[in-house]
Parts: structure tokens; sequence; C-alpha cells
């Protein structure tokens, strides 16, 4: 039986994401949510999740700067 064992750290990702994105919550919050997954699904998954979540609050915690290009308020931590 498999349980994830073998996949890789973007594979759980993505797999987490799917269901949370599934759930079509009103409120959205994602904390370094594509962190291990490469910059071309990034893209892809920021996409969807600007079409099909458009009515919603999304929260993105990211270090990549394209994550956050689209968002409609930018919020930048220096320490």
């Amino acid at each position: 039986r498999d349980e994830g064992e073998n996949w890789s750290a973007g594979q759980r990702q993505l797999f987490c994401l799917g269901r949370v994105l599934l759930k079509r919550n009103k409120i959205l919050v994602l904390d370094e949510a594509t962190a291990s997954i490469d910059s071309a699904t990034d893209a892809i998954l920021q996409r969807v999740i600007r079409q099909e979540f458009s009515d919603c609050t999304v929260i993105t915690v990211a270090h990549r700067v394209p994550t956050v290009t689209d968002s409609d308020m930018v919020m930048v931590l220096s320490f």
C-alpha cells in the first residue's frame, strides 16, 4: 500500500493543495504552498487560483516574487 512515502516534496504539496482547492472555501491561506514546486507549475497554479478564487480572500506567504505579483496587495517583510 502506497501512502505517499516515495512522493517528492513537490508531489505532496500538489496533492495537499489540490485537496484544499477542491473545498472552495471563501478564505484561502497559502503559506509557502508552492515552495517545492517548479516555477512553471507554480505559475499555472497562481493563474488557476486567480481565476477560480477571484471572489475569495486569498492570503499568500511566499519567498518567490512571481507567486504574489498579481496579488491586489503585497506586504514585504524585511528583517
